[in-house]
């Protein structure tokens, strides 16, 4: 084993300092004990390797593991700085989002700190390298509450950011200061215009053109993304080591054409790769392929013979100096772990397939008819094209399932087509460019040329996404029994009962239903056979348009008809709740209403139903929106209402209700968005502490699990 080892280290010499480098930046981030063990095997490798390679090796581990140690310093010195106040300059660094924007800091008293910065609507006018005069106050990034959302807070981390800051006022004092970074906007947003003439830009298929060319993601558009990313051919839409090489071959081509000497031509293409990186935002795989075609390039000019594997390590070292954070982005895993199985893995999948350009050994070659070789030579094509796809198939299925939750067979077959009309919609956009500026009507005509190949693109991923078995999905609420109550604010609420069918108890308001709500319930494979709506409170029915929009539920149960209902849910599944009214979930669980209040008028929360889950034996009182008057009518009712757990929501405008309605209740638990004042012994869990909380049952009882922290067991 240690002479294979030793014999894959003078083989690949690079590959040692890159795995010390590796080692080194995950150290520095967060010292994890895998972490030196990967430093240990690194250095010992280079000490049985090559002369002088330990020396080498230690030299990068240091350097790589000291610059990433420097910056997260720098980085996150500012958070001392939660809840203080500042006046301060920044130059925006990104695109307006939203309301938001991405900034650095032009103070050196903030160390020239990169912060994401809330402005309000007039977000959306600014440019990157507008200077602005910013005041407000700095807070740490908002935490993710519940499963399967963005990670905010985690992925502004790995860009360099380690606070928000909330402006109390703004101006823009200097508007796009000229820099590298502008430029690269600009020529993007040339490009863009370019590559949009003749064609509706708001259609489908210029979503794809432009996301295909330039790596900008649709917006509006989650069918067209779950068609490509199910496939398999998501690949396509992100800035990779494809495009950036296919741009280069497209420019060594013309070059070469024009007669331009061999040392001309690969240093116009190496800089043509690398300012189509930055323009296409610089991402980790665009840059990881701009590095190593420039190595290949230069070795291949200078008649140094080419390995992959030293080629690949050679990129991960200068990726991570120039930014230690790309390591633990899914992007750059992503991209080395496919070019890895290529170069590993290649001439295995090669014996694979080798009968796919099979040459019957009784007939010479120099006997081929001219139909014979061209056969022979899209055979090889063939064969090429499914050994790349099969080796990075295998080197990005587990990325893709631990990242994303998803594996994907079907893009070993179709990578083919899709990865040849992605090369003629590059082409295209590249003689519309071209030909564009000079003759108008031709480049529109090129571009509604390529909106076809879009179309046909889309046809295709939509058609292998729908084919039996072409990708399996992580889906661990498809099956058992659990209740997941989500942490909201502003007193929305939604619950999802995964018990039988799958039924959801209110909906949230639309914003938190599509960002909080709606990605764990489909990430996570939920079933919702019914939805029950509490009363007429928009930060309770909110989300019913989107949530109609991704499920089909055969019931909607309402304790409170509200104007606007009907708009949204066909009134044959329109239910209105009864007094003592009992819907089966399960053969022993089912939901009971408790109508407690016969007011007509008035706010919405004093109609609010309140709901008993009986769940197996275990009963959990959902009290919703009700205030003090729910407390004093159960109080004075002989209603059995006993139950082992309360959630509650709060009521809009009254005082809680407090230890009477728990004593009453005999309740252990009781989960909210925040404690509440009590004298008794009741567990109390805080949903803005905890995050979403899940129950489950337990062998004598149940056990709540919070997203973000918190476990208890209620026997």
């Amino acid at each position: 084993m240690l002479g294979r080892v030793l014999q894959c280290s003078a083989r690949f010499p690079i590959l040692g300092p890159a795995l010390a480098v590796i080692a080194a930046v995950g150290i520095a981030d967060n010292g994890f004990w895998g972490w030196w063990f990967l430093l240990s095997f690194s250095l010992v490798v280079a000490f049985f390797g090559r002369r002088n390679l330990l020396g080498f090796t230690l030299c990068f581990a240091l350097l790589g593991g000291g610059l990433h140690w420097s910056r997260l310093e720098k980085q996150n010195s500012i958070e001392r700085e939660y809840g203080s106040w500042w006046e301060f300059e920044a130059v925006v660094e990104q695109d307006p989002t939203g309301q938001s924007v991405l900034v650095r800091s032009l103070d050196d008293e903030l160390a020239r700190a990169r912060l994401r910065v809330w402005l309000g609507p007039r977000a959306h006018s600014l440019e990157v390298g507008d200077v602005l005069s910013l005041r407000g106050r700095i807070v740490e990034p908002r935490e993710r509450l519940n499963p399967q959302t963005f990670p905010e807070k985690t992925w502004l981390y790995r860009q360099g950011v380690s606070a928000a800051f909330v402006a109390q006022s703004w101006e823009e004092t200097q508007h796009s200061v000229w820099s590298l970074k502008r430029t690269a906007v600009e020529v993007r947003d040339w490009l863009k215009q370019r590559l949009l003439m003749g064609v509706d830009p708001n259609s489908v298929d210029s979503k794809i053109i432009v996301a295909m060319a330039l790596g900008e993601r649709p917006v509006d558009a989650q069918e067209l993304l779950d068609a490509y990313r199910l496939s398999g051919a998501i690949h396509v839409f992100a800035v990779s080591g494809l495009h950036v090489m296919m741009v280069g071959g497209m420019v060594a081509f013309i070059l070469k054409m024009l007669g331009m000497p061999r040392w001309a031509w690969v240093s116009l293409v190496i800089i043509s790769m690398l300012f189509y990186a930055l323009v296409t935002g610089l991402r980790p795989p665009a840059l990881r392929a701009a590095v190593m075609g420039a190595i290949l390039l230069g070795a291949w000019v200078v008649g140094r013979k080419v390995v992959l594997v030293n080629s690949i390590a050679v990129g991960v070292v200068v990726a991570l100096l120039i930014d230690g954070h790309m390591l633990f982005r899914p992007g750059f895993q992503l991209s080395f772990a496919v070019l890895l199985a290529i170069a590993l893995l290649g001439e295995v999948f090669g014996r694979v397939f080798h009968w796919v350009s099979y040459m019957d050994p009784f007939l010479p070659r120099s006997l081929y008819t001219r139909v014979q070789e061209l056969w022979l030579i899209w055979r090889r094509k063939i064969q090429a094209g499914l050994v790349v796809a099969s080796s990075a198939w295998v080197g990005s299925s587990p990325f893709t399932f631990f990242h994303f939750g998803v594996v994907t067979p079907m893009s070993i077959i179709v990578s083919l087509p899709v990865v040849a009309l992605l090369y003629c919609s590059l082409c295209l956009g590249a003689l519309s460019i071209v030909l564009g500026v000079l003759w108008s009507p031709l480049g529109e005509a090129l571009n509604v040329v390529n909106s076809k190949v879009a179309a046909s693109s889309h046809v295709l991923v939509d058609f292998a996404s729908k084919v039996p078995a072409s990708h399996f999905k992580s889906a661990p609420w498809s099956h058992g029994e659990r209740v997941v109550i989500y942490a909201l604010e502003d007193g929305a609420s939604a619950t999802y009962l995964g018990i039988g069918g799958g039924v959801m108890l209110d909906l949230a308001d639309e914003r938190q239903f599509r960002r909080e709500v709606l990605p764990s319930l489909v990430k996570n494979g939920a079933r919702i056979d019914s939805v029950i709506l509490s009363h007429g409170d928009y930060r309770h029915i909110g989300g019913s348009a989107v949530l109609m929009g991704n499920y089909a539920p055969k019931q909607i149960l309402v304790g409170d008809r509200s104007r606007g209902l009907n708009d949204v849910f066909s009134t044959q599944i329109l239910t209105t709740a009864e007094a003592g009214g009992k819907y089966a979930l399960s053969q022993e669980s089912y939901v009971e209403v408790i109508l407690w209040s016969d007011r007509v008028e008035g706010v919405a929360d004093d109609r609010c139903p309140v709901f008993m889950l009986h769940w197996n034996g275990k009963r959990v009182l959902f009290l919703q929106d009700v205030g003090y008057r729910f407390e004093n009518w159960l109080l004075a009712s002989e209603q059995d209402l006993a139950a082992d757990v309360i959630v509650w929501s709060g009521h809009s405008k009254d005082e809680l209700w407090g230890d009477d309605l728990i004593q009453k209740v005999q309740a252990r638990w009781v989960i909210g968005p925040k404690a509440l004042s009590t004298k008794l012994a009741v567990t109390q869990i805080e949903l803005q502490q905890s995050g979403a909380i899940e129950i489950k049952e337990a062998e004598q009882g149940l056990s709540a699990e919070g997203f973000r922290k918190g476990h208890w067991e209620l026997d």
